[in-house]
C-alpha cells in the first residue's frame, strides 16, 4: 500500500492499494510538496479506521508511525443527516429501554425491599404465574424467587401488590419510550430539528 502525503505536515492525502512495481502510479500527478511513501503491513490496519491521519516517514520513504486525528466513525458522526441521526438515536434509546427493563424492578409488597429480575424468561414466568393465580391454582403464601434466586413467600394480598409494582414498572418505561421515540408530534427524537438536538437526547 502506498500513500500520498504532504512531506512537511505528514498528513495523508490519498491511499492506493497495489503491489510494489517499477511504475507505481502511472497516471498519478503529484501535487507540490507530495511524495510517495511505503506503508508497512503492520501499519496498514491502523489506516483502515482512519479518515484523517498523520504519517511519520523515515529518510528512505517508509512510514514509521501513524497518528489518527479523525476516525471514519468520527467523520460519519460529523456528517450525519437529520434522518440518520434520528434513526441511530431511536435504536440507542430502544436498547437503553430494553436494558433497564431486563435489569428488573424493586417491590415492597412483602414489607421489605426486594429486587426481581425481568428478562424475557422472567417475564414469561410472571405471566404464567398470573394465569395460574387467575385459575385459583396457586396456594398462598407462594414463594417467588427474587433477583438472587432466593424464594420470597407472598400472601395473596402481597402478590396483588407485586403485580401492581410490575404494572407500574412496565408502564413507566413504556411511557418514557413512547415520549422519546414515537412519531411527531409526540416523540422528542422526531420533533428534533437538528442533528445536535437529536444527539443531546438521552434515555
Amino acid at each position: 500500500m502506498y500513500t500520498i502525503i504532504n512531506k512537511y505536515t505528514g498528513q495523508e492525502k490519498r491511499t492506493h492499494e497495489m503491489f510494489r512495481c517499477s511504475n507505481i502510479f502511472p497516471d498519478l500527478v503529484l501535487e507540490e510538496n507530495e511524495r510517495v511513501v511505503f506503508v508497512p503491513n503492520e501499519l496498514i490496519e491502523q489506516l483502515n479506521d482512519a479518515y484523517e491521519c498523520i504519517i511519520a516517514v523515515d529518510e528512505e520513504g517508509t512510514a514509521t508511525e501513524v497518528t489518527i486525528t479523525k476516525t471514519i466513525e468520527q467523520w460519519r458522526q460529523e456528517n450525519l443527516t437529520l434522518s440518520d441521526a434520528q434513526a441511530a438515536k431511536i435504536s440507542e434509546i430502544a436498547a437503553a429501554y430494553q436494558a433497564e427493563l431486563t435489569a428488573g424492578f424493586s417491590s415492597l409488597a412483602t414489607g421489605a425491599p426486594q429486587q426481581f429480575a425481568y428478562a424475557q424468561k422472567d417475564q414469561d414466568k410472571f405471566l404464567k404465574l398470573a394465569l395460574m393465580v387467575a385459575k385459583n391454582k396457586i396456594p398462598f403464601p407462594y414463594p417467588i424467587p427474587n433477583k438472587d434466586g432466593l424464594p420470597v413467600p407472598h400472601t395473596a394480598v402481597q402478590y396483588e401488590e407485586l403485580e401492581t409494582d410490575i404494572m407500574n414498572f412496565e408502564q413507566a418505561l413504556q411511557t418514557k419510550l413512547v415520549l422519546l421515540t414515537a412519531p411527531a408530534p409526540v416523540g422528542s427524537i422526531m420533533n428534533a430539528e437538528t442533528v445536535k438536538d437529536v444527539q443531546a437526547i438521552v434515555w
